[in-house]
């Protein structure tokens, strides 16, 4: 499709075509032709790939192929940026999200209706990337989005979602046959698990400061770290320039927010690199087992990883994010 997803050139055949879907970011795709489509922008891609749209950003010609390179089409978020303070009050993660690209994406986006999807939270924003601030919103409730290309109807629609819940099924596992490799990934070499989150700074007044644990035992180790969050202000200017307050109440949960946010960034790393056996689709949570390593884990798919070439289909699955336990 060209720069406004008018239909230029149907590709029946292709060298390869890998698609990488990310739950918590955005994913790329690489397609393997035999010959250039002039004007290519977008590239629609079949049902393999559940219909998923690539922005073509990188075009490298070989002797006798030609590989278009690029990232899916939530990347149309990373373009914007929220330009001016926003502040939310007890909104869920999904309605935040929602509000923000609505006002800051532009009119050709448009936004899904609410699901009703996570717990409300109190957060300020000022100047952050849009699609970096929804995804890392979002991830602290389990939560991803997407931003679609409805091709009947001719719309770019965002949309917010939470993963199948598959736990129940048959474990995913050697003895069940239904994976045929894993490699399990354990790094705590940069982990922190309380804060202490300091907010704006006012002459002749102190710094509200706040403390975030996000510890399992509280006989744990602390693990400190200091947030500096004095661009979240106690004053904002609303719509209408009205200078407005926020109560401490709602000023100090805000920073309870930030806190949140930025300990994710030092959380444990723990993955599974999975080649599964069976079709797996992202987001979805499986219960896992291996009993040579005494793993047991309730996984989501955080990666997803689809080949297909010369009719040959190979899927790839990355599994994280949440805490494994040894029996």
């Amino acid at each position: 499709m060209n720069e406004n997803f008018t239909p230029i050139a149907e590709v029946d055949k292709y060298e390869s075509l890998i698609l990488h879907q990310k739950y918590f970011s955005c994913g790329n795709f690489e397609l393997y032709v035999s010959n250039v489509i002039p004007n290519m922008r977008y590239c629609y891609m079949d049902e393999f790939a559940g219909g998923n749209v690539g922005i073509v950003e990188k075009t490298v010609i070989e002797d006798n192929r030609v590989i278009y390179t690029g990232r899916l089409l939530k990347q149309l978020l990373a373009n914007k940026v929220i330009s001016y303070t926003k502040a939310f009050y007890k909104k869920t993660p999904e309605q935040i999200v929602k509000d923000l690209v609505s006002e800051f994406a532009g009119q050709r986006i448009i936004v899904e209706e609410n699901k009703g999807l996570g717990s409300p939270v109190t957060i300020q924003v000022t100047g952050d990337n849009l699609m970096e601030f929804c995804d890392s919103l979002l991830e602290t409730q389990d939560l991803g989005c997407e931003v679609i290309y409805d091709y009947i109807n001719d719309k770019i629609i965002f949309r917010v979602y939470q993963g199948a819940d598959n736990s129940s099924f048959v474990p995913m596992s050697k003895n069940f046959e239904n994976i045929t490799s894993f490699k399990y990934t354990h790094d705590n070499s940069d982990i922190r698990n309380f804060a202490y989150v300091a907010g704006e700074v006012q002459e002749g007044q102190p710094r509200t400061i706040v403390t975030v644990d996000l510890r399992e035992d509280p006989k744990d180790e602390k693990l400190e770290l200091w947030v500096d969050a004095r661009d979240l202000q106690s004053e904002i200017q609303n719509d209408d320039g009205e200078i407005i307050e926020i109560p401490q109440e709602e000023y100090e949960e805000m920073l309870v927010q930030r806190g949140i946010k930025k300990l994710q960034e030092y959380k444990v790393a723990e993955e599974c690199d999975i080649i599964p056996a069976i079709n797996l689709t992202i987001g979805e949570l499986r219960y896992f087992v291996d009993k040579k390593s005494g793993i047991e884990s309730i996984q989501r798919v955080v990666e997803l990883i689809q080949a297909k070439e010369n009719n040959t289909v190979r899927q790839d699955a990355v599994w994280g994010r949440q805490k494994i336990r040894r029996r």
